[in-house]
């Protein structure tokens, strides 16, 4: 093979792909080279006479073609030459780095390729490699993490490996090999080249923080937020052959983490280390981004990686003050910096970790935990700060409320896991832990339900004012999830929450009602729209704290509702009067449809009722006292049968005839005539 000649043809193809006329037969002559037999010493001459950055990518990735193409043809020590030259080549050649990337991830395919047919000393060759690198100075360190981070992608399964042609079952055995062997002590060289960045940072503060001016930094990083996502095999859920996961699913994976890792991963120095770092990367946003993916994980740690319950308890308490420093931060930031491009980003961030330390470990753990009010006070503050947010930046509510929707989901699971451990009969030691947190919870619930109907309320507004069609769904269904989360935390003070629903809707409803009563020409003034927008978002929050919408099983009145409402007078009676109140809004909605008031309803407003019916039917309406322990006699009273002295019937009655007043009014509406047909089968 002439040498010289081929470099002028792979030159010529490469300058050649840079035009549209002659690309593809270019790029024809690129794929027939990588795939012609014994181009290696082809390859490495490219590498070492040409100039062209391009060039040079092509000769990479040509030996990577090959190497897997033609392993065997080769011995061990030209292996290993190869090898040693391509890394050479990269500490001696300055390159682009896109350049001096392909040329790592050859050597990472080559040390894949052999790696289950070598022994245990030749795989430690690149390992090797890499801590001597990393022994010397800034140059060569960086081509060292460069190398590991090569080689930790080439090993992965979470969609960064090569697409060489190799089978399934190949990679899936040199990963589980590779992370028994050497992914922990590359996490530990990565975490000694960031330590010692850190400490470079903290004696010179005035320097400028980026990952172009500290590569060193930015690269442990990528290595470590890669390790610290990686699929263990202790955690691997059953897969087919042929599948690998997504790079993008890595956030939402539970990793659980060996016991072998407990050193390095349960320690408070290296929880420090990446709390300590997170404020001074923040000019950065990639960095602040990877510090921030490693802080999530290593808030989730769970399970038995811990040798102790204390040392479960010593974590938990080290992770609350790292983030009691930044809950503080970012919910005490000015109007004008929380309207930074990166606020959001944090704020989502916390919440995920906030989310992972809370998840994973039983209530009387973190019972035991000292910050834990301090910590939990000040998680509820951050909730109602989301809401509080969200309110004010419309325009980011929908990122904001996805923060919000993370710490609502981690109350919820709090909340569940505090009532379970009371109803399963555990130690008294336990019970009197889980009691304790269920009532902090009560004291906290009714200031987050608040806030969110206040929220809701106001953002209805900005709702009314955009112009945008909808997406064809219904609030109840695009929000149902954070709605029946709600719900579980407004049900822990179900007194206070009607108290607000109840007032709230009185006085729309009243005012709507004496709009409907003056209005003239049909015409719709700004006000109401606002005041429809707030009625129909009252609505939807009531029907989800009055009723569950049971699939397939009988529904009934909430435990909760039940039990307050035997506590009340029946003419005090929240859940009978806030239900009168929508009856009587449901009465003056309904017209017949040649009325100049029928011109001034809202077909949103007719929907949510009906919605609403049709869950409050289900529990309410005719409900038998045999389902129940002891049923509210307010409730038999206001909605049974007559038989058990109930008024039921004359309920029914009135609302057939409003069924049918609707059936006619709304008859050019699908919505509406589909929820009324729901409601009456």
């Amino acid at each position: 093979m002439d040498f010289p000649q081929v470099l002028a043809a792979i030159e010529k193809a490469c300058a050649e792909t840079q035009h549209p006329s002659t690309r593809a037969a270019a790029d024809q002559v690129l794929i027939n080279f990588k795939q012609s037999p014994n181009i290696l010493p082809a390859c490495q001459y490219i590498l070492a006479n040409s100039k062209t950055p391009f060039v040079q990518f092509q000769a990479a990735s040509g030996i990577t073609a090959a190497i897997v193409r033609e392993y065997g043809l080769y011995s061990k020590s030209d292996i290993h030459s190869l090898q040693e030259y391509l890394i050479t080549y990269n500490l001696q050649h300055p390159t682009l780095p896109w350049v001096s990337r392909q040329i790592y991830q050859a050597i990472a395919v080559v040390s894949k390729r052999g790696w289950l047919e070598g022994t245990e000393q030749e795989q430690d060759v690149v390992y090797n490699q890499i801590s001597h690198l990393l022994s010397m100075g800034n140059h060569e360190r960086e081509a060292g993490l460069l190398l590991a981070r090569a080689l930790v992608d080439e090993f992965s399964s979470r969609g960064k490996a090569s697409n060489v042609g190799l089978t399934w079952d190949f990679h899936y055995k040199t990963k589980n090999s590779f992370e028994e062997r050497h992914l922990r002590l590359i996490f530990e060289a990565a975490l000694n080249v960031l330590h010692s960045e850190m400490q470079d940072l903290l004696s010179n503060p005035a320097q400028e923080v980026s990952g172009t001016q500290k590569p060193l930094l930015s690269t442990s990083l990528i290595i470590l937020e890669s390790i610290l996502h990686w699929d263990f095999s202790t955690s691997s859920q059953p897969v087919l052959a042929g599948t690998f996961a997504d790079e993008d699913d890595d956030t939402d994976k539970v990793v659980v983490y060996p016991d072998s890792w407990r050193t390095v991963l349960v320690n408070a120095e290296v929880l420090k280390l990446f709390f300590t770092l997170l404020p001074m990367v923040q000019a950065d946003t990639i960095l602040m981004h990877r510090v921030r993916q490693c802080l999530i994980q290593l808030c989730g740690l769970h399970g038995s990686i811990f040798v102790s319950e204390e040392a479960t308890i010593h974590h938990i308490s080290g992770v609350m003050t790292g983030l009691l420093s930044l809950i503080h931060n970012v919910a005490t930031c000015s109007s004008d910096e929380c309207l930074r491009s990166d606020y959001t980003d944090n704020m989502i961030a916390i919440t995920e970790m906030i989310r992972q330390l809370l998840s994973y470990h039983p209530i009387h753990t973190i019972y035991a935990v000292p910050e834990k009010f301090e910590f939990l006070n000040q998680v509820a503050g951050l909730t109602i700060h989301c809401l509080d947010e969200s309110a004010k930046m419309p325009e980011e509510s929908e990122s904001i409320m996805g923060a919000f929707d993370e710490l609502l989901v981690t109350w919820v699971k709090l909340v569940q896991d505090s009532q379970n451990t009371i109803l399963e009969n555990n130690s008294t030691e336990r019970v009197a832990a889980a009691t304790s947190l269920l009532q902090f919870f009560h004291s906290i619930s009714y200031r987050i339900v608040e806030k969110y109907i206040d929220t809701r309320l106001e953002l209805a507004k900005f709702s009314v004012m955009d112009e945008e069609e909808g997406d064809g769904f219904q609030d109840w269904d695009t929000y149902g999830d954070q709605l029946i989360a709600i719900t579980a935390l407004a049900r822990l003070d179900p007194q206070n929450t009607l108290h607000r629903l109840q007032n709230l809707l009185h006085g729309r409803v009243e005012k709507f009602q004496q709009f409907l009563n003056t209005t003239t020409d049909g015409d719709l003034p700004e006000h109401i729209s606002f005041l429809l927008e707030h009625l129909h978002w009252l609505i939807v929050i009531t029907g989800f704290v009055f009723a569950d919408n049971n699939v397939g099983e009988g529904a009934l009145v909430p435990e909760a509702l039940n039990e307050l409402s035997k506590t009340q007078p029946f003419e005090q009676d929240q859940l009978v009067n806030i239900f009168s109140n929508l009856m009587s809004l449901l009465s003056s909605v309904s017209f017949e449809s040649h009325s100049v008031q029928s011109i001034s309803c809202s077909p949103q407003i007719a929907l949510s009722l009906f919605w609403f019916l049709e869950r409050w039917v289900k529990a309410y309406l005719f409900s038998n006292p045999e389902d129940y322990g002891s049923l509210s006699p307010n409730l038999l009273h206001a909605y049974g049968e007559p038989s058990h002295g109930g008024k039921g019937v004359s309920i029914l009655e009135f609302l057939i005839a409003k069924l049918r007043i609707n059936f006619v009014m709304w008859n050019a509406d699908p919505d509406v005539l589909s929820q009324i047909i729901i409601l009456r089968d």
